[in-house]
Order: structure tokens, then sequence, then C-alpha cells
């Protein structure tokens, strides 16, 4: 098991995951623009399609641009994800370094023995 603690370790897969934000953007937006868009081709002006100038329609009727606009919305979805297990890890740090000062590392203390103090931290009633 490689050590979680090792500063260059943490600076290569933040740099990974940097160039990765770059490149799954610039690949979500051209899934989405192709999954909209019918691919251009040589010709100037509007195709010879009845669907030509409807382009809606076109495009849900076009089985690989929707399967395209399914993976964009399958890939948003993963990246809330992926920015949620962020925002996650800098929680956990930040209640890390606030358990490092004394005075909240005493008020933790003292919350934690009201919480146990009735047996597992159940509520008493006077019933």
């Amino acid at each position: 098991m490689s050590d979680r603690l090792d500063p260059a370790r943490m600076d290569r897969d933040v740099a990974a995951i940097l160039v990765l934000v770059v490149e799954v953007r610039a690949v979500w937006e051209q899934a989405v623009d192709g999954g909209t868009w019918p691919p251009r081709s040589g010709e100037i002006g509007p195709g010879s399609s009845i669907l030509a100038n409807r382009p809606t329609e076109a495009a849900v009727d076009s089985a690989t641009r929707s399967q395209l606009r399914a993976a964009a919305r399958e890939a948003s979805s993963q990246i809330a994800e992926a920015r949620k297990a962020l925002e996650d890890a800098a929680y956990v740090l930040s209640r890390g370094f606030r358990l490092t000062d004394p005075q909240e590392y005493q008020e933790h203390l003292e919350r934690r023995a009201a919480a146990t103090q009735n047996g597992s931290g159940r509520r008493t009633t006077g019933v």
C-alpha cells in the first residue's frame, strides 16, 4: 500500500485531476454539440432532408446523437459526484485543522462527554 501522506504522490494526484478536468470539459462539450447538431458535410446551404429545417426532430431521431447526449448526461452526473468527493475531502481537512485548536478541541470533548453522559447518547425524558 502506498503512503497516503507522501507530498509527491499528492502532487501527482492533484496534477492528474487538473489535467482530467480540462480534458473532460473539452470532450463533454464536444459530446453535447455532437448530440445536438448534425455532422457538417461539404455542402453549402440546407440539406436535402425534410428534417434539415427541424434540427430538434433530426437530433432526436438520430441514434448516434442520442447516445452522445446520454453519455454527456451520465458524465455530468459523475462529475457532480467527483465534485462532492472533493468537497468531502476539504471538509475532512477542515475538521482536522479545527481540532488542532485547543479551545475547539475542548469544546468537542465537552459535547462528546455530554452526548455520552446519558448512556449511548440517548436523551432521557422526565416521564
